[in-house]
């Protein structure tokens, strides 16, 4: 089961007669903004957008496809571009386990500056708490 965030989360057709997805592989994303339902996905409230996709036609969210543990995401902040994304790590289960991969870095033959290097934790596919590493 490939596991996805709140926002990449492809939709599917319950078993009724009505209703159902606008188009192939619908996003959340795109369900949400069709039908006003942004807050509740940036809020992660999972409880809300079940009952608009069941109103729908559409399944439920299945939790088990959903991001649960730790990322650490590394981004370049440079002059001429925002934030560019250099690498994320795997996720996982653990903040130790991710703080461990993130020390095995070697950062002394790099030649980027101004790295932005932040941990990253989801909880049900929506990232409930960040903070700054280096």
């Amino acid at each position: 089961m490939k596991k996805c965030s709140l926002f990449s989360y492809v939709l599917e057709d319950d078993e009724t007669e009505t209703g159902g997805t606008s188009c192939e592989n619908e996003t959340l994303l795109d369900f949400c903004q069709e039908a006003d339902l942004m807050g509740a996905l940036m809020n992660g409230d999972i409880k809300t957008l079940n009952k608009g996709l069941v109103e729908c036609g559409i399944k439920k969210i299945d939790r088990r496809r959903l991001f649960n543990g730790w990322q650490v995401a590394i981004d370049l902040t440079h002059e001429k571009e925002e934030n560019k994304n250099i690498v994320n790590s795997p996720l996982f289960r653990t903040e130790e386990k991710a703080d461990k991969w993130y020390r095995s870095l070697d950062f002394s033959t790099c030649e980027l500056s101004n790295l932005d290097i932040i941990m990253l934790h989801y909880k049900d596919g929506n990232i409930d708490d960040t903070y700054l590493l280096g």
